[in-house]
């Protein structure tokens, strides 16, 4: 499993989290799989009833993960590189990040069970769809 480089992301990948229209390439897919496995992973330990080596598993992915946040299984990210989450932040059950743009959570804020960040957007114009695109989300204090 391959940890994504936030530094070492094409210039397609920017275009995509800066908002722009993009095209779903093999690297966003790479990305996309790294997460997916560290997903995986935190599961396993939180199944096993290991909270802190998961919540270290997810750090290591996510583009930033403050201290003494809690989240629940299950969990998915498209990206992870795109979710900023600040310290003391806890999700209950079954949350979703779709982070094709970034995503910025504040300190102390609190997430019920189900809730879904989602930034992808896509033209309204059928013809020019076959380009996506995303708008950041922000919540909670910074």
């Amino acid at each position: 499993m391959s940890k994504p480089n936030r530094q070492n992301l094409s210039e397609a990948f920017e275009r995509m989290t800066a908002g722009k229209a993009y095209r779903f390439t093999e690297e966003n897919k790479q990305v996309g799989d790294s997460i997916y496995q560290a997903v995986k992973f935190f599961e396993q330990y939180y199944a096993r009833g290991e909270h802190a080596h998961g919540m270290h598993v997810l750090r290591d992915y996510l583009g930033s993960l403050g201290e003494h946040t809690q989240m629940r299984p299950p969990v998915a990210f498209d990206f992870g590189v795109n979710t900023h989450i600040g310290k003391y932040c806890f999700f209950n059950f079954n949350t979703t990040f779709l982070d094709v743009a970034p995503i910025t959570i504040g300190d102390y804020v609190f997430v019920g069970p189900g809730c879904q960040f989602l930034t992808p957007t896509h033209p309204i114009n059928v013809q020019d769809r076959i380009n996506l695109g995303g708008r950041p989300a922000d919540h909670g204090r910074q």
